[in-house]
């Protein structure tokens, strides 16, 4: 982080050497017609005493502006009044978005008081500097505060700092107090130029949109806008008179998808509505269809960890081998994924629900990721290629890279004695297939024949 700040600070020195210092050209030389074209190469003017002196204090001004503000006091340093509540105004449109999707509504609607207190702050004087801006000038303002909080992202606040080693902040929320932190700051800056702080609460309206769920920043109505499923999707992922009281999805064209594939029973686990997950079950949706990205719904519940809705989906009699639009689009794989993180809810549930390895090929992606010992405590159930497995396994060892050789040496020594597998093995593309779909080493003496 030091680093980065002295490598700003570099960069604003030479932005802002005095302007003799910068201006000062040699003369023009003039080169006699008919000559070789030459190179001269001009030294740099010495600075006169009075431009050190300021070069000096500008660099003190700045170092003590770094240790009392940080890299926000640095940025804005040498911005005017108008350009200081320009780049304020441009981080309370990223401050309002970013309250709107906090998966909790009463945080959501905290968030976004918050974030229209801080804008209504904002926007009288806003109106006023914006006028005498041509569109131009306002476009190239919008791309200088762009670099800005570029900058900034790199060097956090430290109440950022601070707010990030919480072991309640959650991933999702850093980018709701990335602004806020820079908010904070330009709170500070307006208290000092002795605007008054905004009061009250949002109109109704513009709270009830502004805290409606959103998947990948869109509403329901954004995401549904051009089916049949609108009117259905304004049923899910809101708050209801009575807790616990289904809605009613009979007749609903449960086929149809949103923006990126994103299916009525998609949008219910997003935004963790159990009652509505429950009564598109009810109505008859098809567990095995796909949905959002080319998953389905047993994917993306076992990607997301959610053995609530994993449950659901497999007594309603989902498949737990189903296959999204590519694999290993699997659930097998995802729940292995939160298994080693130690979540291992899903992957247990599928396994009870008949998931196969041999169908996921956790064999490969073991192996992918070292830990053959994994495929050592599941041999018994090892029904795949087994040529293929040797390959890989050859090509690992053959990298020296593992850490787990003897783990290595033992698979490689069961796919000899157990599946009659000849190695070296040659290169796969240059092998046959039997009727199963399983390679063959011809000139292998425990190879069936086809």
């Amino acid at each position: 982080m030091l680093r980065i700040a002295a490598i700003a600070l570099s960069a604003l020195s030479l932005c802002t050497a005095p302007a003799s210092a910068q201006d000062r050209v040699a003369p023009p030389s003039v080169r006699p017609a008919g000559s070789a074209p030459t190179i001269r190469v001009v030294p740099p003017q010495p600075w006169t005493p009075d431009e050190k002196t300021e070069s000096a204090r500008r660099e003190a001004d700045r170092e003590q502006v770094m240790r009392d503000q940080g890299m926000f006091g640095l940025m804005t340093m040498d911005m005017d009044i108008p350009a200081r509540i320009r780049f304020c105004g441009f981080v309370s449109g990223i401050l309002m978005s970013q309250a709107a999707e906090a998966a909790d509504p009463a945080l959501r609607e905290n968030r976004v008081g918050e974030a229209w207190r801080y804008s209504e702050r904002l926007t009288p004087l806003l109106t006023v500097i914006n006028s005498r801006l041509s569109a131009s000038e306002l476009e190239q303002s919008t791309r200088e505060h762009s670099q800005v909080m570029g900058l900034l992202s790199y060097a956090p606040d430290p109440w950022l700092v601070e707010q990030m080693e919480q072991d309640t902040t959650a991933i999702a929320d850093l980018g709701y107090l990335f602004p806020a932190s820079i908010a904070r700051r330009c709170d500070s800056l307006l208290d000092d130029m002795g605007i008054a702080r905004a009061e009250g609460t949002p109109p109704a309206d513009l709270l009830a949109a502004a805290t409606a769920f959103r998947w990948s920043g869109k509403t329901g109505a954004e995401l549904f806008a051009d089916t049949g499923l609108l009117p259905w999707s304004a049923r899910i992922c809101v708050e209801r008179a009575t807790p616990l009281t289904a809605p009613d999805f009979a007749g609903a064209p449960l086929e149809q998808r949103g923006i990126d594939g994103i299916s009525l029973l998609d949008w219910a686990m997003e935004c963790d509505d159990a009652e509505a997950f429950a009564a598109l079950l009810d109505a008859g949706f098809n567990t095995d269809e796909k949905g959002q990205f080319g998953s389905p719904p047993v994917f993306v519940a076992a990607d997301s960890n959610w053995p609530k809705f994993l449950g659901r989906l497999l007594d309603a009699g989902a498949n737990p081998n189903v296959l999204g639009d590519s694999f290993p689009n699997v659930p097998l794989r995802a729940a292995d994924f939160q298994k080693q993180d130690g979540h291992r809810e899903t992957w247990d549930m599928l396994r009870a629900a008949g998931a196969s390895l041999d169908y996921a090929n956790m064999w490969e992606h073991w192996l992918t990721f070292g830990r053959s010992q994994e495929i050592l405590d599941h041999w018994d159930e090892f029904g795949n290629d087994p040529v293929d497995l040797a390959w890989r396994v050859s090509s690992v060892l053959e990298r020296m890279t593992a850490r787990d050789i003897g783990a290595l040496e033992e698979i490689k020594r069961r796919l000899e004695t157990q599946h009659g597998v000849c190695f070296p093995v040659a290169s796969l593309m240059d092998l046959r297939r039997n009727d199963r779909g399983f390679y063959i080493q011809p000139d292998c003496p425990g190879e069936e024949t086809p």
